[in-house]
């Protein structure tokens, strides 16, 4: 069994893969377009925060995705009801492009979109914060992202390829 097959490899993987390079390139022009960060934000026309800018980007590339009422208004709190409804956990030796990078000290607090290895060999991750959308990098060999001890590593999450049948 390939490492691919058990973690639910395939066309299904490959159609991820291909969703997040979309939402990649969505979030690109957010930063061209200079979407301002706004807490809580959802809408690009009035500002995004980092949870926010990964939910519209997805929703513009088709993701029908179901934010339920009773979830808590915080990024935070929606960070981690996305990801427990829509994702699985996914190791610092299967990363690709498009997976979820999430950080915070103690909970769950800030989160980006992988995009892809600099020359350097360093993970680049497009995600908003008081800069707006914009492109960092990510440091595996600390704890965080560009030395801050901020933001510590909390996991990855790859969207779950069911996610992109049946219409949503």
């Amino acid at each position: 069994m390939t490492a691919s097959s058990k973690e639910g490899g395939g066309a299904g993987e490959g159609r991820v893969a291909a969703f997040g390079a979309a939402v990649a390139a969505t979030l690109r022009r957010y930063a061209a377009e200079g979407v301002p960060y706004r807490n809580q934000g959802v809408d690009p026309a009035f500002g995004l925060d980092c949870v926010g800018a990964l939910i519209a980007a997805a929703r513009e590339n088709g993701l029908a995705l179901e934010v339920h009422n009773d979830w808590p208004r915080t990024a935070r709190g929606r960070l981690e009801a996305a990801l427990k409804a829509w994702c699985r956990r996914v190791g610092r030796a299967a990363l690709q492009p498009g997976d979820l990078v999430v950080m915070g000290r103690g909970e769950m607090t800030h989160a980006g979109l992988l995009t892809g290895l600099d020359a350097a060999g360093a993970w680049q991750f497009l995600h908003a914060n008081d800069k707006g959308v914009h492109r960092s990098t990510l440091v595996l060999q600390r704890p965080s992202w560009e030395g801050s001890a901020v933001h510590p590593l909390r996991g990855f999450y790859r969207l779950r390829p069911e996610m992109l049948e049946a219409g949503r």
